[in-house]
């Protein structure tokens, strides 16, 4: 900023000019940058994220879901079914790693898991409900 009598510069936050001692008017606070906007779908738009999309995806069946838990649930296929896929591989891994260190009883306790997710699973892994 600068004084309009002697056109000194004058140090910022100060009211009087230091060579004059004239008084100085308090200018516009200076203030950060602004980025830049862009139109939307422009090409420097940011992308949306995942939540706000809205995905074409056909529900898939409740009964086919629970059926592959009761059958193939020690498994985690309706894991995978579902598109929970880590939850279908540690299933996986625990029925067949620690089956077999086990003499089954692990994949015992992941068929239990496995109903229990039938019972209480209603949507598949992108919040589609089960048909």
């Amino acid at each position: 900023m600068k004084c309009e009598r002697c056109n000194n510069e004058v140090l910022p936050g100060s009211s009087f000019c230091s060579v004059c001692g004239a008084a100085v008017k308090a200018g516009p606070v200076p203030q950060a940058p602004v980025p830049p906007t862009f139109p939307a779908g422009g090409a420097y738009a940011a992308p949306q994220p995942a939540t706000n999309m809205v995905l074409n995806v056909p529900p898939k069946s409740r009964i086919a879901y629970v059926l592959l838990a009761i059958f193939l649930g020690g498994l985690g296929i309706h894991n995978f079914y579902a598109g929970y896929m880590e939850r279908g591989v540690t299933q996986l891994l625990i029925s067949v790693l620690g089956g077999s260190f086990t003499c089954g009883i692990s994949s015992l306790v992941v068929w239990v898991w496995a109903i229990i997710e039938a019972c209480i699973t209603t949507t598949d892994k992108n919040g589609v409900p089960f048909n």
